[in-house]
C-alpha cells in the first residue's frame, strides 16, 4: 500500500498501481 501520489514520485505511484493490477490478473 503506497501513500498518496502526492507523497511519492509519479513514476513510483504508477508502477505500484501497475504491479497491483498485474497481480490481480495473475500477471506479475
Amino acid at each position: 500500500p503506497a501513500p498518496t501520489n502526492l507523497e511519492v514520485p509519479p513514476h513510483y505511484y504508477i508502477s505500484d498501481t501497475l504491479i497491483r493490477v498485474g497481480s490481480e490478473k495473475g500477471e506479475a
